[in-house]
């Protein structure tokens, strides 16, 4: 490939001395500008005005005022005379500048003051014209690099030296794209090339730098190679020879084989190389980051250093066991040797490493899972198993796991939240952001710390007389407190994270680089972060072993028995609080969601229960005929609205931020809201006679505001699932026997014909074909929700059957006035002389709820 473009070659192309100057000469019609004439003799130079300049053409003093910087004119004037275009002299005046004196033409002023170098060019031409831009738009271009003077660096490549300086001395690496984007705007008078908005086009990470990927998964390698392709990277096999970069997974436990035609220019590195280099945005060197090959011991090249006498799995651990050591020794608690002493330990010895040391290592867990704490079975150096008693091997292992807990806490504070919150560069994370996933995490750190330390100070000294319970008891309160601001919003710290992951790529990196690191054993931190979820239920299950091992005289056992009591019933009121914490969000988010809906609906001692989408069909709706509603129920109210079918007015990128309106829409609107009271009676329309077959659909009996009597209001379910209205149905049910105060729910549901409504076959083959026209309309898929089946047309009969218990089953309607009431249907219902059939005695246990993620000793198989 050609060797790299010299600047000052190319600069020679365009640069002339400074001279005197005797006068400004406006060209052509420019003298018509009278902003322009003016501006110009605030100079102090007489103002001449030429058609074409050929009279003062050779004259070195004579400042050429041209309105195009190409052409034939350009270009004769040029050569001898400093020529400005209109913008620039416009500008000089409004700034109370002098005119320009390096003597070359200026266009504007949008790059004043900015000293630039170039690296990375293999073209000539491309260079020059480059050059030129700048030096037009006022820019000063020097060929070596100093730090005192250049203020920016514009690359094509970053495998180039100055381009390793300008990141040494954090000086801003752009793209060559940055200065042709500056000149598309050279006629805007307030335009700066170093706006916040230009100061976006620095150069990609890895711009034409090649690289391959070895050892990773497919899936990942795909990734990866996206990801390097987005930030300028070419991606090449391993084996070609001008590769600059081979990516190795270090982690994967069978070490990958280098390619025996591995160029000795090509450095190999660790995937934390390419990580670092994307969360940076810059490209790493490759002396930090290179992969130690275990499968070639010996003489090294540039891309693997010696091994040396020790094997990588001792140095990992030892690396883990220093992070962790600065914590008051999260590793060995007991161990009087420091990181710096067990270095120079033998390799025999290391064998006996403390258990966090060997599972955190990469190369120990086969599956990567190298976190997994039910995989603890080592001990500390200098102890004895064989002699301790069973309870004290138990407590042991409580403490082991404790011990494991604090490290993956501790590993979440220092390797993702302290550099998110004081990061090097650009933030990663807005702090709402960094609160809302890391803010519950310290206290829980806190408390646990603590019981750990207490434990340690207990197996240090051990003795009969050691109380584990009386440790836990303790520590009740400050769990019960810590706990729960974690656990009830634990979604929504999970759908944060996952939403920035996906979002923002620098973030992404930055997650996939800790993830590189031993002490996260390659989990993800949504893995780590699921731990808390299980911890409690771990602490349970070991203090009911070591309840086991403690004799009955022991003053423990009763300890024992109180502190898993209390843990149980901490875990209860957890459970407890995330379940009416979704509920009010989920409130929350259904108030949000529903245009005029009555802001009483939020209530200290409501929460939401479910929802069902349906469509009306009675002659007399809630809303237009063919309108999908949504019927939201709540623990004592029924929320009744209309589901918009248009989306929000414009659709907007993830990546970038929605308009207000599509901020505002809001995809229902208010139609009713029922107080449970208000239900009389529910009517499930399960019964098909000879003229009409409507599936899912019900009714419901109650008596609106504005109604003066009691109405049926009929509807039909849209939900797939075929059990959806009848477990609707019994839920709403459940909760109206709360509210009415009886214990049986069942008699509020009834069963009926739809032609005991006056829904025969021509009013109702009628009234759900104007539904099904008015959903048509819409874009509504009803052909699964509703079967329509015309039989033979018979004249519309009236109701002759009522039910006497139809509209309240919790007394007699003799003597009600209610015993006329007017249905939706417009059929009548009075004088009935027979009771419709009754719901069938086997009755389904529904308890449809809030989404919860409850959790118990049954979810810590993992701990």
């Amino acid at each position: 490939s050609p060797s790299m473009v010299s600047v000052s070659e190319a600069m020679n192309v365009s640069t002339l001395q400074a001279r005197p100057k005797s006068r400004i000469c406006i060209v052509g019609p420019l003298k018509k500008d009278s902003e322009l004439v003016q501006s110009s003799k605030c100079h102090g130079l007489p103002v001449v005005f030429s058609d074409t300049g050929e009279e003062f053409v050779g004259d070195r003093g004579t400042i050429f005022v041209l309105d195009s910087f190409e052409g034939q004119p350009f270009d004769r004037l040029r050569v001898h005379s400093l020529v400005l275009s209109p913008i620039a002299i416009l500008q000089c005046a409004s700034r109370s500048l002098p005119l320009p004196d390096k003597g070359r033409p200026v266009y504007n002023l949008s790059m004043d003051g900015v000293v630039i170098v170039f690296t990375g060019f293999r073209s000539k031409q491309e260079l020059c014209d480059l050059l030129l831009l700048c030096h037009y738009m006022g820019a000063s271009v020097r060929d070596k690099f100093s730090k005192a003077n250049v203020t920016h660096c514009v690359a094509d490549s970053v495998i180039s030296d100055k381009y390793e300086l300008s990141s040494a001395f954090d000086i801003p690496v752009m793209k060559k794209e940055w200065l042709l984007e500056a000149w598309k705007h050279r006629d805007e008078p307030d335009f700066s090339a170093t706006n916040e908005t230009m100061m976006q086009l620095r150069i990609e990470a890895l711009r034409n730098c090649k690289v391959s990927f070895l050892g990773f998964s497919e899936d990942e390698r795909t990734h990866m190679e996206e990801v390097a392709v987005a930030n300028g990277a070419l991606v090449l096999p391993p084996s070609h020879p001008s590769l600059h970069f081979l990516v190795v997974d270090d982690c994967n436990p069978v070490p990958p084989v280098l390619p025996p035609t591995l160029a000795a220019t090509t450095a190999v590195v660790r995937s934390e190389w390419f990580w670092a280099s994307i969360q940076m945005a810059r490209c790493f060197t490759a002396k930090s980051y290179l992969y130690e090959n275990p499968l070639q011991p010996g003489p090294a090249s540039l891309c693997s250093p010696p091994v040396g006498s020790e094997s990588k799995r001792r140095r990992l651990r030892e690396s883990m066991a220093q992070q962790l050591a600065q914590e008051v020794a999260h590793v060995n608690p007991f161990s009087p040797e420091s990181p710096r002493h067990r270095r120079r330990i033998s390799a025999a010895n290391n064998r006996s490493i403390s258990v966090l040391d060997v599972t955190l290592s990469p190369e120990k867990g086969a599956q990567g899972d190298a976190l997994r704490e039910g995989q603890e079975n080592g001990v500390p150096p200098g102890v004895d198993l064989g002699g301790m008693s069973k309870r004290q091997q138990v407590c042991w292992e409580l403490l082991q796991t404790e011990t494991n807990y604090v490290a993956i806490l501790h590993t979440i504070l220092t390797l993702f939240k302290a550099p998110l919150e004081n990061p090097d560069g650009e933030p990663l994370l807005d702090p709402t952001e960094i609160r809302i996933i890391f803010g519950n995490l310290p206290p829980i750190y806190q408390v646990h710390r603590s019981l750990q330390l207490v434990l340690q100070s207990m197996l240090r000294s051990w003795t009969d007389s050691h109380s584990i319970g009386e440790a836990i008891l303790h520590h009740r309160e400050d769990v019960e407190k810590a706990y729960p601001p974690f656990v009830n919003f634990f979604e929504k710290t999970k759908e944060t994270l996952m939403q920035c992951d996906a979002e923002r790529p620098r973030f992404h990196a930055f997650l996939k680089r800790c993830q590189t690191k031993p002490e996260c054993g390659r989990q993800t931190l949504v893995e780590l972060l699921i731990r808390p979820v299980q911890r409690l239920g771990s602490v349970i299950l070991l203090l009911k072993e070591i309840q086991k091992r403690t004799p009955k005289e022991n003053r423990d056992s009763q300890n024992l028995d109180h502190a898993i009591a209390a843990l149980n019933q901490v875990m209860l009121n957890i459970n407890e609080g995330k379940r009416k914490t979704e509920s009010q969000v989920a409130m929350f988010d259904i108030f949000n969601d529903i245009e005029n809906c009555p802001p009483n609906i939020l209530s200290g001692h409501r929460f939401f229960v479910t929802s069902l989408e349906v469509l009306e069909i009675g002659d007399n709706c809630l809303s237009r005929k063919g309108d999908t509603l949504a019927l939201f129920l709540f623990s004592d109210v029924l929320e009744l609205s209309r589901r918009r079918t248009k989306g929000p007015p414009s659709a907007k990128s993830p990546a970038h931020p929605a308009s207000a309106p599509a901020r505002s829409y809001k995809g229902h609107k208010h139609l009713a809201l029922v107080s449970l009271f208000e239900i009389k009676r529910v009517v499930d329309l399960t019964v098909v006679d000879e003229n009409v077959d409507v599936k899912n659909a019900f009714g419901l009996v109650l008596r609106l505001a504005e109604d003066t009597r009691e109405n049926v209001y009929t509807f039909v379910s849209l939900c797939d699932q075929p059990t959806a209205k009848l477990d609707f149905l019994w839920t709403l049910c459940r909760h109206m026997a709360k509210v009415y105060n009886v214990p049986d729910y069942e008699g509020f549901l009834t069963s009926m014909r739809s032609s005991d409504l006056g829904l025969d076959a021509s009013a109702q083959s009628t009234g759900i074909g104007k539904a099904l026209r008015y959903a048509a309309r819409k874009g509504e898929k009803l052909s699964r929700a509703l079967s329509i089946t015309r039989k033979t047309a018979t004249p519309r009969r009236t109701l002759s059957r009522a039910v006497s218990t139809f509209i309240s089953p919790l007394r007699s309607m003799t003597n009600s006035p209610l015993r006329g009431l007017h249905l939706a249907s417009s059929s009548n219902l009075n004088d009935s002389d027979s009771e419709v059939s009754s719901i069938a005695a086997s009755v389904p246990d529904i308890t449809v709820a809030v989404k919860s993620h409850s959790y118990g000793a049954s979810s810590t198989k993992y701990l």
